[in-house]
């Protein structure tokens, strides 16, 4: 079987999108993907001081518990699971525009995900992905509500990373 890794990024505050970004990271490893999962600094505008004690707690975890993305990741990624809610937008966009100074992203998958059922605000992302001469995989019609269909996205992101790896057909 071919090796593929995937890098997933997201920006969150509050934890609700690093649900996301985990279950969809999840279903790349049920693919036999490998990941690596990081969050994105937060940025100014998040202050701890305006949220409540839940939310205040689960941002400082996150700000333990995750690397910002390296160079590195980008260079070992075959495809990037890309994370947002219409909150952090800006901060993926900005992301992916630095992204072609870093690493040669040229036939790779970009799979950005939003969580609150608005592909409209992905779009800066998916022409920054594109630009950089990335495949983007847009988030289809299905919401990805359900724990099911975040895993089928991770699967699928794999499968289509694999099968362009080997030249093959798209079967998964």
């Amino acid at each position: 079987m071919i090796a593929v890794n995937v890098l997933v990024v997201f920006y969150s505050t509050k934890g609700e999108t690093e649900r996301l970004a985990l279950t969809a990271g999840v279903g790349a490893i049920q693919a036999h993907g490998s990941i690596r999962l990081r969050r994105l600094p937060p940025g100014p505008e998040a202050q701890p001081s305006d949220m409540t004690a839940g939310q205040r707690e689960t941002f400082e975890r996150m700000s333990r518990d995750y690397t910002p993305p390296r160079p590195a990741d980008a260079e070992w990624a075959d495809a990037l699971i890309l994370v947002t809610s219409r909150d952090g937008r800006s901060h993926l966009d900005a992301y992916v525009e630095r992204l072609p100074a870093v690493a040669s992203l040229e036939g790779r998958i970009a799979a950005p995900l939003i969580t609150d059922a608005a592909p409209e605000v992905l779009r800066p992302i998916y022409a920054a992905a594109a630009a950089a001469g990335m495949i983007v995989m847009p988030m289809t019609g299905g919401a990805l509500e359900s724990v099911e269909a975040r895993h089928a996205v991770g699967r699928q992101v794999v499968t289509v990373a694999r099968a362009l790896k080997s030249g093959g057909p798209m079967t998964g």
